[in-house]
C-alpha cells in the first residue's frame, strides 16, 4: 500500500508541476525561486560548482536559466543539458550565447579514432567495470566514497583513448515515476562525467545521457532485477562526424 501511495503522490506531483510549467502559476516568483534552487543543485551535481546561475528577469522573471562562467564547449553543453533537464525548466542558455566571440578553450583537437582504437578503448573500459558498479546515495546523484577507486580506474583506462566519444549512460530501476527516473539517471551520468573530467579525462570525450527505466537489462521487478537495472553503461565511439545522407 505504501508503494502505491508513493506512486500516486509522485504522479500527482509530476502532473501538477507540468500544469504549473504551462500556466501562469509556473511563472510566479515563489515557483521560479524554487526552480532556481533545483537548477543550482543540478548544476552542482553535474560538476558546475564554479558556474553562476540565475533566472532570466527581463522583461519579467520567468523559467529560463542563464549560466555564466568559464568552461570549454563540451562542458558548457553538458551543464546546459543538466539544467534543461530540471522539471519545470522552460529553457537555459549561456549569458554570452549570442556573442560573436567564441569561448576560449584549451581543449586539444583530436583526430578521429579508428575502429581498432575504439574497440581497444571499449575493451579497456569493459575490463575495468566487469562485475562492478558505481554506487550512489539512494535516490541521489552523489557518488559513494567506496566507488572512487573505480572512478580512478576508469579515468586511467580512458586516458589514452584519443579521438573517441564515450557515452556515459545512466539507468534506473522501474520504481518511482518515469520522469523522476529520467532526471535521476541523467544527474548520475553527469556526476560521473564531472568526476572523470576532474581526474583529467578531456571533457570533449564524454557525453552524459539519462535513460531512466526505459532500457532494462533484466525484466520484471524484485531485488535482483532492480539491482541489475540500476547501472551506468559506457559506450565508446569515434568522434568522427556522421556523414550526411541524401534523400
Amino acid at each position: 500500500m505504501n508503494g502505491l501511495i508513493k506512486f500516486v503522490i509522485g504522479g500527482v506531483a509530476t502532473s501538477l508541476l507540468a500544469m504549473a510549467a504551462h500556466s501562469g502559476l509556473g511563472s510566479g516568483a515563489g515557483f521560479v525561486e524554487r526552480l532556481e534552487s533545483r537548477a543550482k543543485t543540478a548544476l552542482g551535481n553535474a560538476g558546475g560548482g564554479t558556474i553562476n546561475l540565475t533566472m532570466e528577469r527581463e522583461p519579467a522573471l520567468n523559467r529560463v536559466a542563464i549560466l555564466s562562467g568559464e568552461a570549454d564547449e563540451a562542458t558548457r553543453n553538458r551543464l546546459l543539458a543538466a539544467v534543461r533537464a530540471v522539471p519545470g525548466m522552460k529553457d537555459a542558455h549561456w549569458a554570452d550565447a549570442r556573442s560573436a566571440v567564441p569561448l576560449a578553450t584549451d581543449a586539444k583537437a583530436e583526430s578521429a579514432a579508428t575502429v581498432a582504437e575504439v574497440n581497444a578503448c571499449q575493451g579497456q573500459v569493459d575490463s575495468v567495470v566487469a562485475g562492478k558498479a558505481i554506487q550512489f546515495d539512494s535516490g541521489a546523484a552523489t557518488i559513494k566514497a567506496e566507488s572512487q577507486s573505480l572512478i580512478d580506474a576508469l579515468a586511467t583506462a580512458l586516458a589514452p583513448c584519443e579521438g573517441v566519444v564515450v557515452e556515459v549512460a545512466g539507468h534506473t530501476d522501474a520504481s518511482g515515476n518515469p520522469v523522476s527516473n529520467q532526471v535521476l539517471s541523467l544527474a548520475r551520468a553527469n556526476a560521473i562525467v564531472a568526476a572523470l573530467t576532474g581526474k583529467g579525462v578531456p571533457a570533449q570525450r564524454l557525453v552524459a545521457q539519462g535513460y531512466g527505466s526505459s532500457q532494462p537489462v533484466q525484466p520484471g521487478r524484485g531485488a535482483a532485477a532492480d539491482s541489475a537495472n540500476r547501472r551506468i553503461d559506457f559506450k565508446v565511439a569515434s568522434n568522427a562526424p556522421t556523414a550526411a545522407t541524401g534523400n
